[in-house]
């Protein structure tokens, strides 16, 4: 991955982490999540990929684009999930 798009990998991740925080309409957090989606190289990330894919669409079946995740539990499983993909991102990046 480019330094380039590691700056963009980084900024949709940290954007989507803070969407969840905050509380942000769905909209917010899957067009975050989509930008990260497309900066992930297929080979090196994709299980990270699929794993936001998985994320995209639960939200997508389950949530309306204009409300907050309502679900504690569900807000939490994906702030967990970011957290652990910015570690998981960060280590191969530092490989």
């Amino acid at each position: 991955m480019d330094p380039i798009e590691a700056f963009e990998a980084g900024r949709y991740i940290q954007a989507a982490y803070y969407s969840c925080l905050e509380n942000k309409n769905v909209y917010v957090i899957l067009e975050n999540l989509k930008g990260l989606l497309e900066t992930l190289d297929e080979e090196e990330f994709g299980d990270i990929r699929k794993h936001i894919s998985d994320w995209i669409q639960f939200l997508n079946k389950y949530y309306k684009l204009y409300e907050p995740i309502k679900d504690p539990e569900d807000r939490n499983a994906l702030v967990e999930d970011i957290k652990d993909w910015i570690n998981i991102i960060k280590e191969r990046l530092l490989r």
